[in-house]
């Protein structure tokens, strides 16, 4: 049997992003669209004349960083 999957819509940084993901791992999705846009934010007010690009790879390297941790 097929996985029940379904497209979702994130927002992050100005960007759309439609993603094809399993139906049982919205919540998990949702989740982590949470994380990203906190962090995002939080690095946005702090380094305010980057360019979203640049602070969108900071975002991705601190969340490595933290699974890394773990």
């Amino acid at each position: 049997m097929k996985d029940d999957k379904f497209t979702i819509n994130v927002q992050i940084g100005g960007f759309r992003l439609p993603l094809s993901i399993p139906r049982k791992d919205e919540e998990l999705y949702r989740k982590a669209e949470k994380i990203v846009v906190q962090i995002l934010e939080q690095y946005q007010r702090q380094y305010s004349q980057r360019p979203t690009e640049e602070i969108l790879t900071l975002v991705a390297f601190r969340i490595a960083v933290i699974v890394s941790k773990q």
